[in-house]
């Protein structure tokens, strides 16, 4: 298992194509308590087995439709603390494996379920 940690690094952003060696059987990634605003779907791309990502206390305004659509291996997404107001339809696709999504303390008023 390989876990990431980005914690407290003023990142304004996830690392983009961050290559890690598909040896892993399982990755956890933390960029907790940066200045991320937005996720670009490509950021996470080339991360083989991602099971883990929290991505809690940033600056989160919005997450495009799939996002995280390649991460088929994710159980637990953390989004919590950040200011999240809309979650748009297919943001969450692909995520098969998921049983944990934390969105508490957002500001959500409109999640699009068609």
């Amino acid at each position: 298992h390989l876990t990431i940690r980005c914690d407290e690094s003023f990142l304004s952003k996830v690392i983009y194509k961050l290559d890690i060696s598909q040896e892993y059987k399982s990755t956890s990634i933390y960029f907790t308590s940066n200045r991320i605003s937005k996720i670009e779907s490509s950021s996470l791309l080339n991360i083989p087995n991602i099971i883990e990502i929290f991505l809690t206390s940033n600056q989160i305004n919005q997450l495009e439709p799939y996002t995280f659509l390649n991460l088929k291996e994710l159980i637990n997404l953390d989004l919590s603390y950040n200011i999240l107001e809309i979650i748009k339809n297919y943001t969450f696709i692909g995520l098969e494996k998921l049983t944990n999504l934390a969105i508490n303390n957002n500001h959500l008023f409109y999640i699009d379920i068609d």
